[in-house]
């Protein structure tokens, strides 16, 4: 019974980490689309939480790929942010919803509160429409790294 009491106790610390949800709107860049594009070129490359750090060199190194891009929470380079992992959730105007897992390697534009994925992404995401619509509403989940298959 103690087990099951510090289990849940845990859960409750941990699970929140990882629960949070917000809506957001994406975009796509085609820079995230070219696979052998060196992680140098972000945000993300050096430092503690810097992916090149972490032993991924391009873009396709990433499990994710294509599903990579920028994040609103990535403010700087070693962000604790970088190579974080997030569902992304659009509906379409149906009500269908389409899911990607998403890992986070460059920061936004400036003062941008949207997320930016590749247009593969954003494709898959809008089913061939990402070109035509260019903007759509998302919601986003924040997960774990391995939901992003990272180490």
């Amino acid at each position: 019974m103690k087990l099951l009491g510090i289990t849940a106790a845990v859960l409750a610390v941990v699970a929140p980490a990882f629960a949070y949800s917000k809506t957001y709107f994406l975009t796509y860049d085609s820079f995230y689309d070219d696979g052998h594009t060196s992680l140098a070129d972000v945000t993300c490359s050096h430092g503690e939480h810097g992916l090149l750090t972490h032993g991924y060199t391009t873009f396709d190194s990433l499990p994710s790929y294509p599903y990579i891009g920028a994040a609103p929470q990535i403010s700087g380079t070693d962000s604790k942010y970088c190579g974080s992992c997030w569902e992304i959730t659009h509906t379409d105007s149906y009500g269908a919803s389409t899911s990607v897992n998403f890992t986070a390697v460059d920061a936004g534009e400036d003062g941008s509160d949207d997320f930016s994925i590749s247009l593969e992404g954003m494709d898959y995401l809008t089913h061939g429409l990402a070109r035509e619509i260019g903007l759509v509403s998302i919601i986003v989940t924040r997960k774990s790294p391995k939901a992003c298959h990272l180490d």
